[in-house]
Parts: structure tokens; sequence; C-alpha cells
């Protein structure tokens, strides 16, 4: 009889520990990221359409992601290795997980989107990062991230690849600036992608000549093309379609690193990557002060926009305003 009681407090207490295992697993904070494939109605203004996405498995920890470049000695010497021929994409990723930045998001300039809006659009986010570590052309995917929360979430995910992932913790929200200071610092040598974290690059890319950005001083300012998907929000937005009118948007910077960016030259980018028209001027900066010749060959190097959720930022503030600002037309030309 003692041994069949004692049996019975360890089924008990397993049992327990299996249930707290569960709700620890599905607590509050992670249930709009629950994994499969899923479909969602999209409200685009007075419209709807069907949007079907992907949302990546938990392993709670098990991928291969570096931490961080900044205060490891051993990714640093894995940065510096001969990367010849490949790109170091520099990106931010802030996910949607925190109440404090769900409650700044709208879905078509005036609705608070819903959990599953949002869990489409971070899959969306998610997508492109799995899609530029994927890509052959990639040594390194480089993510800026601010909150712990945005640290466990991407260590977390089911990522391929993703020891081609380093995660750099900042003391404060990233911005443009730290984007280019981060290149200028740890990315010496090497071929630079700055590009926003709903981008994915494409086609093209093996048609650049390194050689060519490092000796003349250039850089691309690139267009964004619609995704294959090819939904209405994207259809509609600025990007570098075939039959398209070039309305001065871009989306990805890339640079041969090569001398220290000043960072008193920048300041005018200390603004979150999402600010209205920072893209055009950061290419007056490259200009003007850095003395850049710069060109927009999308035409011929691919990058996709994966905005098919409508969800946007509230109060985004326009800065290429007095005299800041640069334009720089569609080309075949890639140098």
């Amino acid at each position: 009889m003692i041994s069949v009681a004692i049996h019975w407090k360890k089924l008990v207490l397993c049992t327990l520990v299996l249930l707290l295992f569960i709700l620890t697993y599905f607590r509050a904070d992670r249930k709009i990221f629950t994994p499969g494939l899923k479909e969602v109605e999209i409200r685009n203004g007075n419209e709807k359409f069907t949007f079907a996405y992907e949302v990546l498995d938990i392993l709670d920890g098990a991928n291969n992601a570096r931490m961080s470049s900044a205060v490891d000695p051993n990714t640093r010497d894995i940065i510096k290795a001969d990367t010849s021929g490949l790109f170091h994409i520099v990106t931010t990723f802030v996910p949607f997980d925190n109440e404090e930045i769900r409650k700044n998001l709208l879905i078509n300039e005036d609705q608070l989107p819903t959990n599953q809006e949002l869990e489409a659009r971070m899959a969306e986010v998610v997508a492109c990062l799995q899609k530029n570590l994927n890509h052959k052309l990639i040594a390194f995917v480089h993510l800026l991230v601010f909150r712990d929360g945005a640290i466990t979430y991407l260590q977390s995910l089911n990522l391929k690849r993703s020891h081609k992932l380093i995660i750099h913790k900042m003391d404060e929200t990233p911005t443009m600036l730290h984007e280019l200071m981060y290149a200028s610092k740890y990315l010496q040598g090497k071929m630079a992608i700055v590009s926003h974290q709903d981008n994915y690059i494409g086609e093209g890319w093996e048609k650049v000549d390194h050689n060519i950005l490092k000796r003349e001083h250039l850089m691309y300012a690139l267009t964004r093309h619609i995704p294959p998907s090819k939904c209405p929000p994207t259809l509609r937005a600025a990007n570098c379609g075939e039959n398209n009118l070039y309305l001065g948007s871009h989306d990805t910077f890339v640079f041969y690193v090569n001398g220290s960016l000043a960072r008193h030259k920048l300041v005018e980018i200390d603004v979150t990557p999402n600010t209205s028209g920072v893209e055009n001027v950061l290419i007056w900066i490259f200009k003007e002060r850095f003395k850049y010749r710069v060109l927009n060959p999308c035409k011929v190097l691919i990058v996709y926009h994966m905005h098919c959720v409508p969800i946007r930022e509230m109060g985004r503030e326009r800065i290429n305003v007095r005299g800041k600002n640069a334009l720089v037309y569609f080309t075949y030309q890639l140098q």
C-alpha cells in the first residue's frame, strides 16, 4: 500500500509540473504568436482581402543566433573573417508582443489592429529575416534591438541558418544613425546593406562588382519591389515596378565600409527607421557630406517589401525638409 501511495504522489507531481510548463509556454504575452499556416481577412481602406501567412514554431532558445558583436570577442573575430563577394545586412527588429508598442499601432491609419492582424504583420517581418538568412550572398544579418523581449523572441524562433544571425543589444531604441555607426564600427572592409526590417534581398545581387563600389566611393539607394503575393497595399505603394513612376521612395542602402563615418555628420538621421523621409536625408548626407556618388539600380538589384498588412505607427513625422533632401531615379546602371 505504501508503494502505491508513493507512485500516485509521483504521478500527481509530474502532472503538476507538466501543467506548469504548458501554462508558462502559452503565457499571455505570447498568445498572438501561435505557430502554423494561417489565413486572415485584412482590412484595407473600404476593402478586405485574404492574407495567408506562416508563424514559426517556438523552440525556446534552440537556435544558434549570436550575442553580440559589441561585447563578444569571438563574434567580432567571426565577423572579421574573409567574406569577399558577400554582403552584411544591418537592420532593426521590433516585435509586437509588447503592450507599449502595440498601443501605438494603427491599421488603415484610423483603426486599432486585431491580435490576428498583429500576428500576420509580425509574420511578415520574421519571413523577411528568414529569407535574408537563406540568401546565398548574405554573410550575416545584424539585428539591432532594444528590448529584452525582442532578444528572447528572436532566440526562440525556429530559424533556419540562424548561425548567420547576430543580435546586437542597444541601450536605447535603435535609429538610422545607430545602424550606420554600427556598420562603420564593426564592418570595416565589408559590403554593408542597411535596410528596413520588412525588406528582403531578391535577385540580381551576383551582378554587383564590390571593387567598383569600393574604388568609386559609390552607394546604391534602392527602391523596393512588390512581393510575389502582390497584395493590394504593396501594389498601391511606391515601388520599382515596370510601369511605375519614381516617387522618391528608398528602402535599402548598399555601400563598401572603408573608413569611419563621422557621427556628427549623421545627426539628422538619429531617428527611428519608420520616420518619413529619413531615407532621402540619408542620401543627401552621403552625397553632400561624405561625397558619395549615389545610384538607384533597382531595375537590376531586387529588394522585396513585405507590407501586405497595412499596420503603421501613429504620429510619423516627415524630416526631409529645409533643403536636406535628395532623390535618385530608377536606373539599370550599376556604375
